[in-house]
């Protein structure tokens, strides 16, 4: 009779061990799927980011939609994001960076300037939707 009762006991015992592993594996599981869909929704809306060519002196980049996340250069030298082949832009003319959940564009003191709608930019301007860059002969229109 008391080997039953341990019998039971024990039953009873390791089924309580195995629901809460199960609980702890499940909550584990929830946990790391809702970060991951955070994180993947955080980069969702980075990636919307864009900049989209209007105008430029090379017809071959016109109607180009160019997605970048944090940080994109522009200028005439080989090592920035966007190569501009144009007289009137710098080697290294402006870059656009990611800060606070807002974009940045600075002009690195390009001979020319960079223009945000139409106004010369003289450090720094943070972007809004619908921006329209002028960088040499380039228009871009920031899209967010």
């Amino acid at each position: 009779m008391i080997i039953k009762t341990v019998m039971v006991i024990l039953e009873y015992a390791l089924l309580l061990f195995i629901c809460a592993f199960i609980c702890k594996t499940m909550r584990a599981i929830y946990k790391d799927l809702y970060n991951d869909s955070h994180e993947k929704g955080n980069v969702r809306s980075i990636k919307k980011v864009a900049l989209l060519v209007l105008q430029s002196y090379d017809e071959n980049i016109i109607n180009k939609r160019v997605l970048f996340t944090e940080l994109i250069t522009l200028g005439r030298g080989p090592d920035n994001n966007i190569v501009l082949s144009d007289a009137y832009v710098s080697y290294h003319h402006a870059v656009i960076s990611h800060i606070k959940n807002q974009y940045q564009i600075e002009d690195l003191h390009s001979r020319n300037h960079t223009y945000v709608n139409e106004q010369e930019i003289r450090n720094k301007s943070f972007l809004q939707n619908g921006d329209i860059i002028k960088i040499g002969t380039t228009v871009f229109k920031f899209e967010r």
